[in-house]
């Protein structure tokens, strides 16, 4: 753990021929600085590998994509910072690639055959961690530190062939972009694939940070007025050292955390947003019937499901943190994105591959997320959220995030003493199934993926329980991976049983 206590090595020197460009401010997190994600996609077609990892390779040459081929660096000041070669060439390419063929079916393969599948009922099967031999190859730099005593690319692309399918994967530090930055990646990566490259939308941010003028009007902090909502969930002080000497403990002695990933069906997520609408119809009283997503319904659901073993009386209160995506929320983003569409070669908007998200807070007492009904619970968490990420309060968060680490050098912790936490991310938004197309490297079959997965490739030493909601399949199928304490499984297990007999 020596990363809780002493900045990186440098590492590599500085190569006079590479071009410098900054990592922006809000890329340059601690968290993120800690954190490399794994991406798997599997395609039920035998794709030209050597036509995937190409079209990446080739995307990562036009314009300013070249900053993903760049390496991480610490400067003089202990700065990071990104050196891209002029030339990407064999001994310095874009991206790392490595291969594993199999001459068998995947069904035959010990690991790829336990992959998550697709079936008639909701069941749990098992989580991304159990993949990671098909993911990887062994000597990938697993951390920031790796990277800085190496010269190698930031992306790693695996891929994993039998004869009736393939897994591709990709690795990625977070300092480079969020959820939906990984889909405008891909998304791009696909035109390449099918001879697009014309289509190819303009890349934002090399070296002007989009964010440079995000928060600095609201004053920080002045007064009441200028705290965004979430603040009244911030730890400080004695409620801090509460929370953390409650907190640590569990993740020590309880049980460990296992990974699992739940199949829900698409009549059964039907069948359960229905019965929501029906149960908040009742209050609609002559007004606008409430809207509520499958993914505010699945949320609802998973959080009653992971906190029924709870002693209301031990937490009397459940926390529900989520993030959410910036992009549409923030005037001057669009404005950015729209300017440049009007120069650009490709006639689109341009995009943005960098962390553009922040947090929302739900604090909730354990008896409403038990017993209130399961669509008022998901309509109370769509309220909770739809107050906090208006652009007033996303000016007013990144105020504060900014105040944060000028103050204390770092980012405020949200939480609450007595509450059982829990942390949500969601993929749904991305797409992933629709979007991806691969179809050009395949054999004539299906070219987008059936299923996909992504894990830290270090986990995290402190981390809550927490979700990660893929999204849907292309049958309307929903996927979550599950991040929980080994005896929390056994609510899933009970509760899943009850859904496919219904």
């Amino acid at each position: 753990m020596s990363w809780l206590f002493s900045p990186p090595r440098k590492g590599q020197p500085r190569l006079l021929s590479d071009e410098v460009v900054p990592v922006h401010f809000f890329d340059n997190t601690q968290v993120n600085r800690q954190l490399f994600v794994c991406w798997t996609l599997r395609f039920d077609d035998v794709l030209n590998v050597d036509k995937v990892h190409d079209s990446l390779s080739r995307l990562l040459e036009i314009g300013d994509w070249r900053k993903l081929g760049g390496r991480l660096r610490m400067n003089d000041a202990g700065q990071l910072e990104i050196h891209i070669p002029r030339h990407f060439t064999k001994d310095r390419p874009a991206v790392r690639f490595s291969r594993t063929t199999f001459e068998i079916s995947m069904y035959e393969h010990p690991v790829a055959s336990k992959l998550p599948r697709r079936m008639r009922n909701p069941s749990l099967q098992p989580g991304p961690e159990e993949f990671r031999t098909l993911a990887y190859r062994e000597d990938m730099p697993m951390t920031l530190e790796n990277h800085l005593c190496s010269d190698e690319p930031q992306l790693q692309l695996h891929t994993a062939s039998f004869v009736d399918g393939t897994l591709v994967s990709l690795t990625w530090p977070h300092i480079m972009t969020d959820a939906m930055g990984l889909m405008e990646l891909a998304k791009a990566w696909s035109l390449v694939m099918h001879g697009r490259e014309a289509e190819v939308p303009p890349f934002l941010g090399l070296k002007e940070d989009p964010l440079a003028t995000v928060g600095r009007t609201a004053p920080w902090p002045n007064n009441k007025e200028s705290l965004p909502l979430v603040a009244r969930y911030e730890l400080l002080g004695c409620s801090l050292l509460r929370a953390l000497a409650w907190f640590v403990p569990t993740q020590l002695w309880w049980p460990a955390y296992t990974s699992k990933t739940i199949f829900l069906p698409a009549s059964t997520v039907r069948k359960l947003r229905e019965c929501c609408m029906k149960q908040v119809a009742i209050d609609k009283e002559g007004g606008t019937m409430p809207f509520i997503s499958e993914n505010d319904v699945i949320t609802a659901w998973l959080a009653r499901t992971a906190s029924a073993h709870l002693s209301t009386t031990a937490y009397p209160n459940i926390l529900i943190q989520n993030v959410y995506d910036i992009r549409s929320r923030l005037s001057t983003l669009s404005q950015q994105s729209k300017l440049v569409q009007i120069t650009s070669t490709s006639g689109r908007p341009g995009v943005f591959v960098q962390n553009l998200v922040a947090p929302t807070v739900t604090l909730l007492p354990t008896t409403q997320v038990l017993y209130r009904p399961l669509g008022r619970l998901a309509l109370d968490f769509r309220s909770s959220i739809a107050e906090q990420v208006t652009e007033e309060q996303t000016e007013k968060l990144f105020s504060m995030l900014r105040g944060s680490y000028a103050t204390r050098g770092r980012a405020p912790i949200f939480g609450s003493p007595d509450a059982f936490w829990l942390l949500f991310t969601s993929w749904v938004k991305c797409n992933v199934c629709e979007e991806v197309d691969f179809g050009a490297a395949g054999q004539g079959k299906r070219g987008k993926p059936s299923y996909f997965h992504s894990f830290p490739v270090v986990p995290p030493w402190l981390a809550p329980n927490g979700f990660q909601v893929a999204g849907k399949d292309d049958d309307g199928n929903f996927w979550v991976v599950g991040n929980l304490q080994a005896g929390l499984w056994k609510n899933f297990e009970e509760e899943l049983a009850i859904l496919g007999s219904s």
